[in-house]
């Protein structure tokens, strides 16, 4: 499985599904599924996330379903995540539900 990258110049109206990981640098609105996301510090989405892992550090809106979640400490999050282990770094910021399974 390869790792896809959207930059920071690209904005994507639309769904994004992969079998493999995600790095997202630029803007994303639409619904993502993947093995793995990584938000990266300047990147945006806003949708649904369905994802094993999920690494946050730009801003993210919507809903967010996974395994294991970690905000680092520049994420800026307004969504609902439900997640079976959820790491905060210290500086993170997250409006929303959460549900942690433990699972």
């Amino acid at each position: 499985m390869g790792k896809t990258t959207i930059q920071a110049d690209l904005k994507i109206d639309g769904n994004l599904t992969s079998t493999g990981a995600i790095d997202i640098n630029g803007d994303v609105t639409g619904d993502i599924e993947a093995a793995e996301l990584d938000i990266l510090s300047n990147g945006r989405v806003k949708g649904t996330v369905k994802v094993e892992t999920a690494q946050l550090r730009g801003s993210f809106e919507g809903a967010l379903k996974a395994g294991d979640v970690e905000l680092q400490s520049q994420a800026k999050v307004d969504a609902d995540i439900e997640c079976a282990t959820l790491t905060t770094a210290k500086g993170a910021r997250l409006h929303g539900d959460v549900k942690v399974t433990g699972g």
